[in-house]
């Protein structure tokens, strides 16, 4: 009788256990996280500024363009990993450089030397219009001399469409009709990866005939380019 009652007991208990397991609580554990490309930072002195002040209207020529003095400023470009990268400059106020006819365009040929270019290669783009008529325009030049990559002096390449590349020995309209690819090189013949890249380029305005450019009163200066960051 007492082994009958021992066995039921023990039976029921059994019985008790795979519902208190189920009922148990539990947790989660996630793991998340994004692996993301390798980023660069472009910087310009002074932000990009390049201001030329106030320009004295007696100053101006009459029957020809006047160019004003030529403004440098460096590029610097920090990579959180080693990249190959290059530039490309954009024109921001559209058909409004004088070209050396008197005519507007977007990029023109001003007929003068500009950032050490001589006429005919300088390429400029506008500053804007006053009253109508086109303010002048600025030619911006790449200074491959003094260019370095890792704080190393560096050779800096040219191309058209980035990827049949030339070197860039002398100094290089970096506005261009068509658009110009720019990036460094430690052998000479393509693009090499680097965390940092610095050099200059040289800034020239030239401001139109004052026999078309009304200068009884203020004319604001209005230059504006874009400078473009590829991942190449």
């Amino acid at each position: 009788m007492n082994k009958v009652t021992t066995l039921s007991c023990a039976l029921s208990l059994l019985a008790m256990l795979p519902g208190s397991l189920a009922a148990a609580p539990t947790a989660e554990i996630k793991i998340i996280g994004t692996i993301v490309p390798s980023a660069c930072q472009l910087a310009l002195t002074n932000n990009g500024l390049l201001d030329y002040g106030k320009i004295a209207a007696s100053s101006l020529k009459k029957d020809a363009f006047t160019p004003l003095g030529a403004l440098d400023m460096n590029i610097n470009i920090t990579c959180d990993a080693p990249m190959r990268v290059a530039i490309i400059a954009k024109s921001g106020r559209g058909a409004s450089a004088v070209n050396k006819e008197g005519g507007l365009g977007e990029m023109v040929d001003p007929g003068i030397t500009l950032g050490g270019i001589s006429p005919g290669k300088a390429i400029a783009a506008g500053l804007g219009v006053h009253n109508g008529v086109g303010i002048g325009g600025y030619a911006m030049a790449i200074l491959p001399a003094s260019h370095e990559a890792d704080n190393k002096p560096a050779r800096l390449l040219a191309s058209s469409d980035a990827s049949g590349w030339a070197v860039a020995n002398i100094r290089q309209p970096l506005l261009y009709e068509k658009t110009s690819y720019f990036s460094w090189t430690n052998d000479g013949k393509q693009p090499t990866s680097h965390t940092v890249f610095t050099g200059g380029i040289s800034v020239q305005a030239y401001i139109n005939k004052t026999s078309e450019l009304d200068v009884s009163k203020e004319v604001k200066l209005d230059g504006l380019a874009t400078l473009e960051l590829i991942y190449l």
